[in-house]
């Protein structure tokens, strides 16, 4: 269960209200999934995208990150659709060399 409350109250000093007009979410709707409704898929990644976390955080909050991959997450967040498309590529290139040096 998404525990939107908690995840308001952990990342922001928002109030209820204050939170819905940030993400864009009619209050109403946002106040019932604090009162146990389960967040819409659009929710949650207006959420996601807001707090610059990602959803599997919001979603399970056993979910942990080092600094670096925090980091890393927050910065590809915020980058446009070509530069994330550059990214996968550069990451997938990494990726692989990195494979290639463990079997060696």
């Amino acid at each position: 269960m998404i525990k939107c409350e908690e995840i308001r109250k952990k990342y922001t000093k928002l109030n209820c209200k204050q939170f819905a007009q940030e993400i864009g979410i009619p209050y109403t709707t946002y106040k019932s999934y604090e009162e146990g409704t389960t967040p819409s898929v659009v929710a949650l990644i207006k959420i996601s995208k807001f707090l610059n976390t990602p959803i599997d955080v919001l979603i399970d909050n056993s979910v942990t990150y080092t600094p670096k991959q925090q980091e890393a997450i927050k910065l590809i967040l915020s980058l446009n659709d070509e530069n994330l498309i550059k990214i996968i590529e550069r990451a997938s290139v990494l990726k692989e060399m990195e494979l290639n040096n463990e079997n060696k």
